[in-house]
């Protein structure tokens, strides 16, 4: 089964990755963390690809082209997909990520959102088909969700930066595209981590991801089915 942790900067995932990855072995489940862009080691081409797709000035507003932007983002998609993920899936009980093609979805729908006059329908519809060609999605996508100047907030105190109005403002969108995907895909679980321990948090995610494993696991895609409460 492979298990997703999406969110903004400073929400929390790779503190509940850690907690689930401890909570897994526990019981018993071989299990394996994979971990985001910043720290993932990977091949030629990924590497070749990341350096394009990446920014050194701007974390968030990568390229003047969201079309670009969003094409790049699917084919380090399909890499981490090709070269990570599915090598392990085979001897792995469950993999676990830190950002899955959920976090491709939002930050490409924050810029459409942003940047051109589309419907957000079609903006995920068109985002949806990148990411089936980019590969398997996570069985459950884990969402931990709190108001955005309390992730910002974490995220500078963790970093020891502040961040710009604009990239600010940009978070705004992020989350504003987080809430338009989890409207639209039965897969996300949205769990709230606003004002809650990271002990709390993980016996939501946990609630989540055990009941996914006490069934078949399957593969979801962006529709019209409303989010599961977390």
């Amino acid at each position: 089964m492979l298990v997703s942790l999406e969110g903004l900067p400073g929400s929390g995932k790779s503190t509940q990755a850690r907690l689930l990855e401890e909570r897994l072995r526990g019981e018993g489940f071989v299990v394996i963390y994979i971990p985001d862009l910043a720290t993932l080691d990977i091949e030629d081409v990924g590497t070749a690809l990341v350096e394009i797709f990446s920014s050194p000035d701007d974390p968030f507003l990568r390229h003047g082209d969201v079309v670009t932007e969003c094409l790049l983002a699917a084919a380090v998609r399909a890499d981490i997909v090709a070269t990570r993920i599915d090598p392990v899936l085979d001897h792995h009980d469950v993999v676990i990520e830190d950002r899955g093609v959920h976090t491709m979805f939002s930050y490409g729908l924050a810029s459409l959102i942003r940047q051109h006059a589309v419907e957000v329908d079609d903006a995920v519809c068109w985002l949806d088909g990148l990411g089936r060609l980019a590969g398997r999605r996570a069985d459950v996508a884990l969402w931990l969700s709190a108001p955005v100047g309390e992730t910002i907030a974490r995220a500078e105190a963790r970093d020891g930066k502040r961040w710009t109005g604009e990239q600010r403002a940009y978070l705004t969108f992020v989350d504003l595209a987080y809430q338009e995907l989890a409207a639209r895909d039965a897969g996300m679980v949205r769990v709230s981590t606003a004002g809650q321990t990271p002990e709390t948090v993980h016996e939501a995610v946990w609630e989540a991801v055990a009941a996914q494993l006490k069934r078949p696991a399957r593969r979801t895609s962006v529709g019209a089915e409303p989010v599961r409460g977390g």
